[in-house]
């Protein structure tokens, strides 16, 4: 309620100028995609067009250009044009979205099981989306934040057989975690319309998450996050 909704096209500059019209902060949160630093440079051209200078860029926990996570790269490509244009900026790094275990909806629903590269009892630091967005939102609207960088992650880490446990729960079945290969890996986000640069990408995360989480732990500060649990 009291939302309007405007349509625009990252690859159309002029679109975008006239979507902004009126608009004086911005919450940009993209897709994974290769022409991310590309796309997101339109959107940033057309702000400084609109005469826009506050942004909150939803960016990749780990941003640096030696990441071995290619979403970590492509954002650190991102913010820095950011700060070259020098806007009122604030990036916000998520780690792992609870909400990506939706693409292995498939191979649960029909096989009761699922897989990561990762080890069972790995930690990993989640965030639900309605979380991530609802902070995003609310440093564009608060002070305090223009130039710094928060990690937005759930304080509680949760492995992947907890995951499973809190399926099993919720769905009244047992579902089973099992640590997968590469390929079997694949396979399984890609038959739920992943494409395959985003699931080679995705496997590439899910192999070096944990030395992923401890590199973005040293560079940024936690931010704080809301209720929304595994559950």
């Amino acid at each position: 309620a009291g939302v309007e909704v405007m349509q625009g096209d990252m690859g159309d500059q002029a679109a975008l100028e006239r979507a902004l019209k009126g608009i004086e902060r911005v919450v940009l949160a993209s897709p994974p995609i290769p022409d991310l630093p590309r796309l997101e440079a339109t959107v940033f051209d057309a702000m400084q067009a609109a005469g826009i200078s506050r942004l909150v860029k939803c960016s990749a926990a780990g941003a640096d250009p030696q990441s071995p996570d290619v979403f970590a790269r492509l954002h650190y490509e991102s913010e820095q044009r950011v700060l070259a244009m020098g806007f009122d900026h604030t990036f916000v790094r998520p780690v792992f979205y609870m909400q990506n275990v939706l693409d292995w909806a498939d191979a649960i629903r029909h096989c009761g099981q699922f897989c990561t590269p990762m080890p069972a009892e790995a930690p990993t630091a989640m965030v639900d989306l309605r979380d991530h967005g609802a902070v995003a939102a609310t440093i564009a609207m608060t002070d305090g934040h223009i130039g710094k960088a928060y990690v937005s992650m759930n304080p509680v880490l949760h492995t992947w057989s907890e995951a499973a446990e809190t399926m099993s729960r919720q769905l009244g079945r047992t579902i089973e975690y099992f640590q997968g290969s590469h390929d079997e890996f694949l396979t399984q986000i890609m038959r739920a319309g992943t494409t395959r640069w985003a699931a080679e990408a995705a496997a590439n995360i899910y192999a070096k998450m944990g030395e992923h989480r401890a590199i973005v732990m040293r560079q940024t500060a936690e931010c704080p996050f809301g209720p929304h649990t595994a559950e």
